[in-house]
């Protein structure tokens, strides 16, 4: 009898989270599915080199590689990358999907979005690899992945037409419209910050560790 409680738990925890994932439009539904399907498959098979799909502005000029800015889009790099994108783009993308259709939905996020944020990636690092005064040419050869920059085309459509004044940032706390993707950009930065050097003070401490047990057995 204790256990039927948990049990009964669980089953309605599916049952809530089929009922809203069906909630969700086709477009919107579908890129969560690949996103999260993507990077499922890159932990199964331990796969992590992305530079034959990422956006690296080079490969794009000089290579032709033009199918990059749509490709890298759906590739993350890690758990709290995928999630958090994910987090941001399900309401604003229902939101608009709702508003334009599934059709337009997807030409926008998929074709439109990504290819014009292609040109600016391109055209950004050309200026900062080879103006006279400060050039850094390792610009032309970054490796940009995931859906961040399509999020935030996505929220700055979706305020426009919408026309709300205010916006929640994950159900935290709330900020004006026109500051929401600053402040989730804040936050993407804060958080990839903390676990990039949670993830070296955790290397070095294991480094660390290895090499006292390795004296030690020497």
């Amino acid at each position: 009898m204790s256990e039927m409680p948990s049990v009964t738990s669980e089953a309605s925890l599916q049952t809530r989270l089929k009922v809203w994932f069906q909630s969700l439009p086709l477009c919107t539904a579908a890129i969560l599915t690949v996103c999260v399907g993507i990077y499922a498959l890159q932990l199964l098979f331990g796969w992590d080199d992305y530079r034959i799909f990422c956006m690296q502005p080079a490969a794009v000029a000089f290579r032709y590689e033009v199918y990059r800015p749509f490709t890298a889009i759906f590739l993350h790099g890690g758990i709290l990358h995928v999630a958090f994108n994910m987090m941001s783009f399900v309401p604003v993308g229902t939101s608009l999907e709702r508003m334009v259709g599934s059709l337009r939905c997807v030409y926008l996020l998929c074709l439109l979005f990504p290819a014009v944020a292609g040109v600016i990636h391109v055209v950004a690092a050309m200026v900062l690899s080879y103006n006279p005064f400060a050039s850094s040419p390792r610009q032309m050869f970054s490796c940009a992945i995931g859906f961040s920059g399509i999020i935030f085309a996505l929220i700055v459509v979706e305020t426009h037409m919408s026309r709300v004044s205010t916006r929640s940032v994950f159900g935290f706390f709330a900020v004006p419209a026109q500051l929401y993707p600053w402040a989730l950009l804040i936050l993407f930065q804060v958080i990839m910050y903390v676990a990039t050097v949670t993830r070296r003070i955790r290397y070095q401490l294991h480094s660390r560790a290895a090499d006292f047990c390795s004296h030690i057995l020497s």
